[in-house]
């Protein structure tokens, strides 16, 4: 069982996305799973590879970033064109809430230096 589904990132688009079939939001479900994976393992926990088991903030998080992935597929440079406005908005790079439930970016927890290594305990022998 994957631990984020299509599925998940349609329910938090209120309908706008229709996950069946859509293979371009798979793209960018699987994306976001794996950007979560490679750069926060530490909030992805499980028994096996194939299960994993994040806290709810974690899932809703990775779900918004599907899907800001998935709607930024047509605007490339940043730039959305709006039906019915002669204006184009911009897409923002960055998300703070995003950035709040992933721990990433400014939210990240503090570190000195290198990212932590597992230190193994060496008996010490005189």
């Amino acid at each position: 069982m994957v631990w984020l589904e299509s599925t998940d990132v349609a329910a938090i688009s209120n309908g706008a996305v229709d996950p069946t079939g859509n293979t371009a939001l798979d793209s960018a479900t699987a994306a976001a799973a794996a950007f979560v994976e490679s750069r926060r393992p530490d909030l992805i926990t499980g028994d096996t590879e194939e299960l994993y088991h994040p806290t709810a903030d974690v899932k809703h998080g990775a779900a918004m970033l599907a899907l800001r992935l998935y709607e930024r597929r047509g605007s490339v440079l940043g730039v959305a064109a709006s039906a019915g406005f002669e204006e184009a908005a911009q897409i923002l790079r960055y998300d703070p809430d995003i950035e709040q439930l992933l721990r990433i970016g400014r939210y990240r927890p503090f570190g000195f230096g290198a990212p932590p290594v597992e230190v193994v305990a060496e008996e010490v022998v005189p």
